[in-house]
């Protein structure tokens, strides 16, 4: 059996390690975000070039689906004919395609039936955000105007979130932050749960998300942070969202009538140190 695509194989391990909630995702997330912005790749495209660099959007079982190749030989096999041509360009370009446009990607990263990774569009643009982030310049915590974290905040979600901490015994606490990655003008939100394993919660946190939070916001984990400690100490440092044992009946009608508060913050990607949260 041939030995698959360096890059296919760092995908595997980052989605492995973000399944387990390990220690180590948001590092390796990174080294992929990297590594697959660097990667040369050719994708199905359209005669009709606009902003989405004349990349050419197929309907694969309803859903909004590029597929590419790593090269033009392994892209001519994923695409077959249904494109009107090649398009040659970096993983980078569909980075910045995926935050214009949700869709699906099918890359061919080698000639055998095994070899092609899928990213659906949600993982897809949680690169596309974290892109920012793989570089060698440091990352930057900041809190936002009380302003801009009321318009932003996410009510119905919350009240689901609680809910359903309550409902799971091994939740100790969940916290919630905006996050904002570079010049984003939605922030996204981020949860922090503290649990004997968070990895299962988490994915059916995200399922319910999107009919909460409404269309172009995505709810991370503290993987997307990349491992930057002073945002991780900024959303601790904030009172939790939910915490076992201090959820009675009159922490409740508290909550209710004034929300506990939520961070927002700016990652944005700066040469100079990191500056305190």
């Amino acid at each position: 059996m041939a030995t698959r695509h360096p890059l296919h194989r760092l995908a595997e391990t980052v989605l492995s390690a973000a399944a387990q909630g390990r220690d180590d995702a948001g590092r390796q997330a990174l080294a992929l975000v990297a590594a697959f912005a660097a990667q040369p790749m050719v994708f199905a495209g359209t005669a009709k070039a606009g902003r989405g660099h004349g990349i050419a959007l197929l309907d694969i079982d309803g859903r909004p689906t590029l597929r590419a190749g790593i090269d033009r030989a392994a892209a001519a096999q994923a695409i077959a004919g249904d494109a009107d041509s090649l398009v040659e360009g970096t993983g980078a370009t569909i980075l910045e395609f995926a935050q214009q446009a949700r869709f699906d990607l099918s890359l061919r990263t080698g000639p055998g039936a095994e070899d092609v990774l899928l990213l659906d569009d949600e993982r897809l643009l949680l690169l596309a955000r974290i892109s920012t982030l793989a570089t060698p310049a440091s990352t930057r915590a900041a809190r936002h105007d009380a302003d801009a974290v009321r318009a932003f905040h996410p009510g119905p979600f919350a009240d689901w979130l609680r809910d359903y901490c309550r409902a799971h015994a091994d939740i100790a606490s969940a916290r919630l932050a905006l996050v904002s990655v570079g010049a984003a003008p939605v922030p996204d939100l981020l949860v922090v749960l503290d649990a004997a394993s968070p990895a299962p919660h988490v994915e059916r946190i995200r399922a319910e998300a999107p009919a909460l939070l409404g269309p172009g916001r995505q709810l991370l984990d503290a993987g997307a942070l990349g491992g930057n400690a002073a945002a991780l100490a900024c959303i601790r440092a904030q009172p939790a969202l939910y915490e076992r044992g201090r959820d009675g009946w009159w922490a409740r009608l508290r909550q209710r009538l004034r929300p506990p508060p939520i961070v927002h913050i700016d990652l944005v990607v700066s040469e100079d140190a990191p500056g305190d949260a």
